[in-house]
């Protein structure tokens, strides 16, 4: 019990330094997760469980236990699950052929182009002329 309380304040800790308030049932639920590791791998969960909360958009400084729950899982997690992609690849003929828009000041898909092994001329006259206004905004 001593050393869930030793392990809660420095996990309190850690946080206030990075300025996030962590609410009761998410310093416990931290707690309870490092108690078992040693002083070096508990000071290395808390940096790396800090940074993935940093990294994240979260509205408020104020730390519920879903925020912390989610972050552990991402850092505890070593490698690839079975389900993740790491590779993705796709047909040449499948890539969107994309137009620069000058009102909107933004790329749109074409969606009545037809992709074609050999493009017909006027689309490397078009495509020099879109690179020129990119360049040039």
């Amino acid at each position: 019990m001593a050393e869930l309380q030793k392990t809660r304040s420095e996990v309190n800790n850690a946080f206030k330094l990075s300025g996030f308030t962590m609410r009761r049932e998410a310093s416990i639920f931290v707690a309870e997760q490092l108690v078992a590791l040693s002083q070096q791998e508990r000071k290395k969960m808390i940096d790396k469980l800090i940074a993935h909360l940093l990294h994240q958009c979260l509205s408020q400084p104020v730390l519920e236990k879903q925020h912390l729950e989610v972050a552990y899982r991402e850092c505890s997690s070593s490698g690839l699950e079975e389900t993740e992609t790491v590779l993705n690849i796709i047909d040449a003929f499948n890539i969107p052929k994309l137009i620069y828009d000058n009102e909107r000041k933004r790329f749109s898909k074409d969606v009545n182009a037809v992709n074609h092994l050999y493009p017909e001329p006027k689309w490397k006259a078009q495509f020099l002329i879109d690179r020129y206004t990119i360049i040039w905004q």
